[in-house]
């Protein structure tokens, strides 16, 4: 990362050659940057080789590197290399190539690990940020012990303004001189109301931090990347950010447009994801399932996101219900706002906000969205409302939202989709995950979605007798007419779904289209069932398999390929099927392209898993409660579970 000390500690491993030369002759120390060419960099060489004007002035590069050659060839030397943005051909310069005879060393400082893999290095060193004991010394000698020790509550500030910074010597240094000689702790307690709502109001942050990690920013290779990157500060300060919701966020919002296929813009997210990692701008959460953005970098990702002005709100991130209060007048000018967090109870007091595009409300504890709020949001694409437990119901003004491209309801608790919601024929994601509650999708909604790209209801209870009128609603006697409505969408790309009997599955089996659109999948309550089939080429997409509570016997994998047929009476099977499974002698066995999670909950019939030799990519496997099964796989066939 930028700022964390990477040429401080250079300049200290250089320094130790001043009183002794380590069994060196020679130690060259040269600051390429980001700007470099190769003539630059062999100027600066040159300078410390002493190598006379007249055998350099006017020379070319490559009669410049015979010359660097000649000299380095006989000696044993350290080269020190500060601040390499991308590859450096070394042979060009004029360093010999390294052959382990001779003595000499390298170094590079870098904020990307793939230019160290492209220069051949033997070590790589992660230069992390400080521990809180260091943080808070390196910011003592900024500001002075005399000062942290004068009052009691400049001491506890000083700590809240060194937990700010994160751990990050570039912003400790900076902040701690900007408070070093106060002594009032009213200047203190300004500084952390500063540091925690506009860090670049406090003096030396702006051109002394944010522009040193902008270099990181404006580095990346493109404009989608760095849209990318600004959009993660609207997550809140030390959250882990879901890459799954990153990634439907991001298609949302337009910056993955170059792809019309969904699958293939999710790919290319995770691999802004890898650059964005690679160049110290996201960090890796608890798992390899999240990231987060360290705090002093979400800092400077606001700061550019609202324009580089201290004053523009584009972007307001809303933690408290208090700041919620205090901030209503920044709201009304605000593109992109989230509000987060428990305290956050109602929300009737919040002013309209009539220029925002996103609008984001997680983990609240608010039940129902003021219509009088909604209908004044006519401009929004964006509404995530995920998280919301509380939430039970939406307001019939919703259907005045008819711009709205995306709407996330995942993780509430609400019961129905207001009729008035088919007005936004615009919608191309609706994301219902984990909706326990949900009792009815009226059939309006769905077939008013002709753009629709993205429907999930992956998690969903299963209701058998409804207190609803059922004339309208494509939940009601399981799930087949949803599938068809779904199926005559001309846009859909992606489904997550949970299916509960025969018919559904049935349906589900001969679509092509619907199967390869499939993502995720869970299986749940099939009584009368002994096999259970997939048709794992078609099911290309598929990530996610989830059985629960089924009394199937066996699954089956299906050849697309060869000739299939039905045979539902014979061994009660759902879906299309074949005899058998081809063996590698015929032809290639069908697979699963992309499934990397399984999870098999209260099967007590099915007796093995031996299926899972098609899924190569599987990753992680959970069984439980599965009484009859002797063996997961067979130890001759675990050779393709390698990743597992």
């Amino acid at each position: 990362m930028g700022g964390v000390g990477k040429t401080t500690l250079l300049k200290k491993v250089n320094n130790t050659f001043l009183s002794t030369n380590h069994g060196f002759d020679k130690v060259i120390w040269v600051v390429v940057s980001k700007t470099f060419t190769i003539g630059k960099v062999q100027d600066k060489i040159c300078e410390q080789l002493n190598i006379p004007d007249d055998k350099w002035k006017d020379k070319d590069a490559e009669e410049k590197a015979v010359q660097i050659l000649r000299i380095l060839r006989t000696k044993k030397f350290v080269l020190m290399l500060d601040d390499v943005w991308s590859w450096l051909d070394l042979v060009r310069v004029g360093v010999p190539d390294l052959d382990g005879e001779r003595m000499f060393k390298i170094v590079i400082t870098t904020r990307y690990e793939h230019v160290c893999d492209s220069m051949r290095q033997d070590r790589k060193i992660n230069v992390s940020c400080l521990e809180k004991k260091e943080a808070m010394e390196l910011f003592m000698q900024q500001v002075g012990p005399e000062i942290i020790d004068s009052h009691p509550s400049i001491r506890e500030s000083a700590e809240t303004v060194v937990k700010e910074c994160d751990g990050l010597p570039l912003a400790l240094i900076t902040v701690g001189r900007a408070m070093a000689g106060k002594k009032d702790p009213r200047d203190w307690d300004m500084a952390v109301k500063k540091l925690r709502r506009d860090p670049s109001k406090i003096m030396g942050v702006e051109d002394h931090v944010y522009h040193v990690l902008k270099f990181s920013y404006d580095s990346l290779p493109s404009d989608t990347i760095r849209l990318c990157f600004s959009y993660c500060c609207i997550f809140p300060e030390d959250f882990e950010i879901d890459i799954e919701d990153l990634l439907d966020l991001w298609i949302a919002e337009g910056f993955l447009e170059d792809y019309n296929d969904l699958h293939e813009a999710r790919d290319q997210g995770r691999d802004i994801i890898r650059d964005l990692k690679a160049a110290s701008l996201l960090e890796g959460g608890r798992s390899l399932e999240f990231v987060k953005m360290h705090d002093v970098i979400r800092d400077m990702a606001l700061w550019i996101s609202n324009g580089l002005d201290k004053n523009r709100k584009r972007y307001l991130v809303l933690d408290h219900i208090d700041l919620v209060e205090e901030c209503a007048e920044k709201m009304m000018e605000a593109e992109r706002v989230s509000l987060w967090g428990e305290t956050i109870v109602d929300v009737k007091r919040v002013q309209p906000w009539k220029n925002t595009l996103t609008f984001m409300m997680r983990n609240t504890r608010v039940e129902m969205l003021p219509s009088g709020l909604v209908q004044c949001m006519l401009m929004l694409k964006v509404l995530d409302l995920s998280g919301n437990f509380d939430l039970v119901k939406l307001p019939s003004s919703i259907g005045e939202l008819v711009q709205l491209e995306f709407l996330n309801l995942s993780f509430t608790t609400i019961k129905e989709l207001p009729i008035e919601l088919k007005n936004s024929t615009k919608m191309k994601h609706l994301l219902l995950d984990h909706t326990v509650a949900l009792e009815v999708i009226p059939r309006q909604v769905i077939s008013n979605f002709p753009l629709l790209r993205t429907f999930r209801l992956f998690g969903a209870q299963r209701y058998d007798s409804w207190d609803v009128d059922a004339k309208d609603n494509i939940l009601s006697g399981g799930r087949v007419e949803l599938l068809e409505l779904l199926e005559g969408l001309q846009h859909i790309s992606t489904i997550s779904l949970t299916l509960f009997d025969k018919k559904s599955m049935e349906k589900l089996n001969n679509s092509p289209k619907l199967l390869s659109c499939l993502r995720r999948l869970s299986v749940g309550e099939l009584i009368s069932v002994e096999s259970l089939c997939f048709p794992a080429e078609r099911m290309r997409h598929l990530e996610v398999l989830i059985m629960n509570r089924c009394e199937v016997h066996e699954v089956i994998i299906i050849d697309s390929k060869q000739h299939q047929y039905k045979d539902e009476d014979r061994y009660g099977v759902v879906g299309i099927y074949d005899h058998s499974i081809p063996s590698s002698q015929s032809q290639a066995a069908p697979c699963f392209h992309n499934l990397n999670i399984i999870y098999i909950y209260y099967c007590p019939k099915l007796l093995d898993l031996s299926w899972l030799v098609y899924a190569p990519m599987l990753q992680s496997l959970v069984v439980e409660d599965c009484t009859s099964m002797v063996e997961i796989v067979s130890a001759d066939n675990c050779v393709g579970l390698q990743k597992v």
